[in-house]
């Protein structure tokens, strides 16, 4: 999957600003893709680019004109060759996991620490998605199509902080154990 085909699928979803684009990526699809800023205008570059969106300039006071971006019909075929497509799972890049890796050039109480900060943040998100669920799971057998789709994405969100937060506890209590020896 590539960066251009999640943004093709937001401007399916609507016209967009460059701006609106990466608060989706802060909100609902922050849950599977992680992006900059400059990474999706540098995308969309390549998309107006390559004709695969257009925009149209908005003029505000006192700031650049704002583009709101659109997908073309080109765009659009390409977004539906995409997504025909079986896409293999991403590879995962985590820096923590070659810490432990190379455990024993990091002191124990380094990689604790650290360890102790990812269940943190992995606490919140959960607790962020769970709200976002909440919100929804009552009514889940009257939701649109796409609502409850987005649904699945949630949960696969929450499956995966509950586990992330199930390996912190563990990688917890091995760590406190080698401190004690």
């Amino acid at each position: 999957m590539s960066l251009k085909h999640v943004i093709l699928v937001v401007l399916k979803k609507g016209s967009a600003s460059g701006y609106e684009i990466n608060q989706t990526f802060e909100g609902p699809l922050g849950i599977y893709w992680n992006t900059s800023h400059q990474r999706v205008y540098r995308a969309l570059a390549t998309l107006s680019k390559d004709r695969w969106v257009s925009f149209e300039l908005h003029p505000q006071s006192g700031k650049p004109d704002k583009k709101v971006y659109d997908i073309t019909p080109e765009g659009e075929r390409q977004l539906l060759e995409w997504l025909m497509e079986y896409q293999q799972p991403a590879p995962i890049n985590e820096s923590l996991q070659v810490k432990l890796f190379a455990g024993e050039f990091c002191p124990t109480e380094v990689l604790l620490e650290q360890i102790k900060a990812l269940r943190q943040e992995h606490q919140k998100k959960l607790t962020s998605y769970q709200a976002d669920a909440d919100k929804v799971k009552d009514a889940i057998d009257h939701l649109a199509i796409e609502n409850r789709r987005g649904y699945l994405t949630l949960r696969k969100g929450i499956l995966m902080e509950q586990a992330r937060l199930s390996w912190c506890d563990e990688a917890i209590i091995m760590l406190e154990q080698d401190l004690a020896q």
